[in-house]
C-alpha cells in the first residue's frame, strides 16, 4: 500500500467530520499489539463517537481500498486484532 494512502484516507475522514482520527507514528505503535507475541502496525486509528461517524469511516476506507479492523480491549491472544488496516 502506497504511503499516500493514510494521507489520502486522512483527508476523506476530515472531509467527513470525523473528529477522531490518529495517523501518527506513536498511536500506531500503541495499536500494534495485543495481548499475544504478534505485532502489526495499523495504517492509522479512528474513534467513532456516534453512528454516523462509523458509517464516514466505513465509506471512506472503502473508497480508498482499505481494509477495516475492530478492536475492543485489545486483550486477544491469538493476534486477532492487530494488522495493516485502519483499526476502529
Amino acid at each position: 500500500m502506497s504511503a499516500e494512502v493514510p494521507r489520502e484516507l486522512a483527508a476523506r475522514l476530515q472531509q467527513r467530520g470525523v473528529s477522531e482520527a490518529r495517523f501518527d507514528p506513536y498511536t500506531r505503535v500503541l495499536y500494534s499489539s495485543d495481548g499475544s507475541i504478534h505485532q502489526a502496525q495499523p495504517l492509522g486509528v479512528v474513534f467513532p463517537r456516534h453512528p454516523d461517524e462509523l458509517c464516514a469511516i466505513v465509506s471512506a476506507a472503502a473508497e480508498v481500498g482499505v481494509p477495516l479492523l475492530p478492536r475492543g480491549a485489545g486483550t486477544s491472544l491469538a493476534g486477532q486484532v492487530v494488522g495493516a488496516a485502519l483499526v476502529i
